[in-house]
């Protein structure tokens, strides 16, 4: 797996559809800690369902008897049922904003050869999404949606201190700016094969909103 990384808002949609739709992966799991079975190890409850922040942060991680071979079985599990044949690539992309975050330590646990893909979108900007998007950050205080943006970074950071050299960091306003290099440098990273032709993505308006939009003749701009 190259797991894409980041606070929801900062990027993880479009950097995960980029690659998808230019490079050939052998699946795309979108959103996979949300989508995962509620009986799996990996699964976490929409955003929407938690009554504060902190219960909501607490529960981004994964509880303290989880192993890393479950997480390996259970993420198995995932990748298998979204793959299609032909297989064209060893390599799924995993995204998951938020939750990752704080995982990264046992997901490397459980893939030794993964990599880790983060992208971080200038903190005012993403904040000021978090709020207006989604409820449970609009209605707590300003301090403490800041806290959650420093301190599921700060996890992040240092778990993967221990494997610095699987990780590759870009920006949103460098991915934005600089799509093509950038996108071809992280492929470059991963191992991706280009594809002959680009997946056809349906339509999505540029109006904002959550997820990814602004497809236009089937092509992310």
């Amino acid at each position: 797996p190259a797991f894409i990384c980041g606070v929801a808002g900062s990027g993880t949609t479009l950097l995960a559809g980029l690659l998808h739709q230019r490079y050939e992966v052998a699946a795309n799991a979108r959103e996979s800690a949300r989508w995962a079975p509620q009986h799996s190890v990996l699964h976490i409850r929409p955003i929407a369902d938690y009554p504060d922040l902190p219960e909501y942060f607490e529960h981004l991680f994964f509880a303290r008897d989880v192993s890393a071979q479950e997480v390996r079985e259970e993420s198995l599990r995932l990748y298998r049922g979204l793959s299609r044949w032909p297989k064209l690539s060893n390599v799924v992309l995993d995204k998951a904003p938020n939750t990752h975050l704080v995982r990264a330590g046992t997901f490397h646990a459980a893939f030794p050869e993964s990599t880790f893909l983060l992208i971080v979108r200038d903190p005012v900007s993403n904040i000021e999404g978090l709020r207006r998007k989604w409820p449970l950050f609009g209605e707590e205080k300003l301090t403490q949606v800041c806290t959650f943006w420093n301190d599921v970074h700060r996890v992040f950071m240092a778990d993967i201190a221990r494997f610095a050299s699987s990780v590759k960091i870009t920006t949103y306003e460098w991915l934005v700016q600089n799509t093509d290099a950038t996108v071809a440098d992280i492929a470059g990273f991963v191992g991706l094969r280009e594809r002959k032709d680009l997946l056809a993505y349906q339509d999505i308006g540029s109006a904002p909103g959550k997820g990814l939009r602004n497809v236009d003749h089937s092509e992310i701009q």
